[in-house]
């Protein structure tokens, strides 16, 4: 799950520079309204700044795996069957459930991104830029709230207890 996530990182990167043969000289970078543009920078410069938010995101992502994931979870007393997945035989297993959650969560937030890139480049192709959020605003919303609704769902039944080791039959 991590080298995929990786993958939607470099992804991300290789696209802000791999456009900027195409982009014109100044492009537009913020459009609060379809055709009202009100802010523009060098195509470098959106390079640079979107390249830099994945790397800083990416960063943090798996910084946090490493980190917070390990020493957080004896602090979950509500964790489901904590009994049975926080004790040392089970534990490592939890590490590794978790980790997956939070790369997939990030490979969808990198998606997104991608998606955000995809439509900023599109729009700055016109001789006009227009800015149609129409596909970005679905995806994003599939991005952030789909993941996050469905992720106590994934905990529930990630970590119930096996068969065979229920309540007293250990």
């Amino acid at each position: 799950m991590r080298t995929l996530f990786i993958i939607t990182c470099l992804a991300n990167i290789a696209f802000a520079f791999g456009s900027l043969p195409w982009m014109p000289e100044k492009v537009a970078t913020s459009m609060p309204c379809p055709r009202d543009q009100n802010g523009f920078a060098s195509p470098i410069a959106l390079s640079c700044a979107m390249s830099g938010a994945v790397v800083f995101m990416g960063l943090a992502l798996i910084g946090m795996t490493y980190r917070s994931v390990p020493n957080t979870l004896s602090k979950y007393p509500h964790f489901p069957n904590s009994d049975y997945w926080l004790n040392e035989e089970n534990r490592p297993k939890t590490i590794r459930r978790l980790r997956s959650c939070y790369y997939l969560i990030g490979i969808w937030v990198m998606l997104c991104l991608l998606s955000s890139q995809w439509d900023e480049f599109r729009a700055n192709q016109m001789v006009s830029p227009e800015f149609e959020n129409s596909g970005m605003t679905i995806f994003c919303v599939y991005a952030f709230f789909v993941p996050l609704g469905i992720y106590p769902l994934w905990i529930m039944l990630s970590f119930r207890l096996p068969k065979g080791k229920g309540k007293g039959k250990e």
